[in-house]
């Protein structure tokens, strides 16, 4: 049998069984990501079970979103769950549901419920000091950034708390020295990261959106200087260890080595945020620079330890949206083969036992292996989009965002 149609096939079947598993409404790690995930089977098979498959994971999101909203206080399974994140990534899943696919569907009434909840929730992230994806202010900033983004713009009670999570943003930033700035994870024993996950890159990130969508002036040059001083302290960390050219943390006595290499952890997450960071400041050195790390991260091979599974967050999964996003800004070409190699990994990944993995596998939560982030769902979708160029792109449900 062909081999993506019988892997296909295996998630199909295994996500079906365990679908009532899914005791969360996230798209990261619950049921709206299966949701999303049938509706993907919807459009790639044409098949109309997979379309009340979706409906009814949509609705059991809802049911279970009231029945945390009910609760006199929020339980969190890992360190940086938080209730914020919760909501807003059921919020960003209604969003890409109701405008990526062609159905007649209003949720409307439920972002003006979230976004309100958002901005409560939003203040004490502030207060805490904790910008960080998961646990902290941009759980909720990349609700508004989508928002504002299927609004084409013309959203403005997201632009207004996307500029108080910048100002404050700015506010809560470390000045190393007079050309450097960083921030510390108060979710994680304030520690100091690099990366996409938790770190400088995902601070970098954001600012980058919000230059994007011209929430933040791209002439002023005083706001520049924010970025700017940002990417100074990144690049200053930088090594000449081609396979791990940023350490996981600054100031830690991290032994040079290969590092991992995914989207949340590593180089990768880290040149992606310079990568578009350098758009906005079109520092010439620093292009040179950051596209020689690309090249030869390009050059990466599956390694165990270092990229852990087929899924997502830690995996060739999401190490395969990446490079489809260079590719697609350096030209449609670019990394062919760089994105054939990880997708062609995904069918074949194996462990040292031998055994095929279908995704992360997690103690703390049974259904991380099933689900859009971790686990096989967003295994299948990624296996399904690389076969069919119709099917929408997920980015803004992802740790890179829009």
């Amino acid at each position: 049998m062909d081999p993506v149609k019988n892997t296909l096939n295996n998630i199909l079947s295994i996500v079906d069984k365990e679908k009532n598993t899914f005791d969360e409404p996230t798209v990261e790690g619950g049921t709206m990501g299966v949701a999303i995930f049938y509706y993907f089977c919807h459009q790639y098979f044409k098949d109309d079970q997979y379309l009340y498959k979706a409906e009814e994971m949509v609705e059991k999101s809802i049911n279970l979103l009231s029945a945390i909203s009910e609760q006199k206080e929020f339980v969190p399974k890992y360190t940086g769950d938080s209730l914020s994140n919760v909501i807003a990534s059921f919020g960003k899943g209604l969003l890409f549901i109701e405008n990526k696919f062609n159905y007649d569907y209003d949720f409307s009434s439920y972002y003006e419920v979230i976004g309100e909840t958002l901005q409560t929730l939003l203040d004490e992230d502030i207060k805490r000091k904790d910008y960080d994806f998961f646990s902290g202010a941009l759980s909720s900033a990349y609700f508004f950034l989508n928002k504002l983004y299927y609004s084409n713009g013309n959203d403005k009670f997201s632009a207004k708390n996307l500029e108080k999570i910048y100002e404050n943003s700015k506010k809560a930033s470390v000045h190393h020295n007079e050309n450097e700035i960083y921030w510390i994870a108060p979710s994680y024993l304030d520690q100091i990261y690099l990366g996409l996950s938790h770190g400088s890159a995902m601070m970098i990130n954001f600012w980058s959106k919000l230059y994007q969508f011209n929430i933040i002036n791209p002439e002023n040059k005083q706001e520049l200087q924010w970025l700017n001083k940002a990417v100074n302290f990144v690049f200053e960390r930088k090594r000449d260890y081609v396979d791990g050219y940023f350490p996981h943390k600054a100031f830690s006595t991290e032994t040079v080595e290969k590092t991992q290499l995914s989207m949340c952890y590593g180089d990768l997450g880290v040149i992606y945020s310079l990568f578009n960071a350098n758009k906005t400041l079109k520092n010439i050195n620093y292009q040179e620079t950051i596209d020689k790390m690309l090249h030869t991260t390009s050059l990466r091979q599956q390694e165990p330890l270092l990229t852990y599974d087929t899924g997502i967050l830690y995996g060739a999964s999401g190490i395969g949206y990446i490079f489809e996003y260079f590719s697609n800004e350096k030209g449609q070409k670019a990394y062919e083969n760089t994105i054939n190699y990880w997708n062609n990994q995904i069918l074949t990944y194996k462990t040292p036992d031998n055994d095929f993995v279908y995704g992360f596998k997690d103690d703390k939560n049974e259904s991380a292996k099933y689900s859009f982030a971790w686990g096989i769902s967003g295994m299948g979708i990624r296996i399904m989009q690389s076969q069919s160029s119709q099917l929408p792109s997920v980015n803004e449900l992802l740790l890179i965002g829009i």
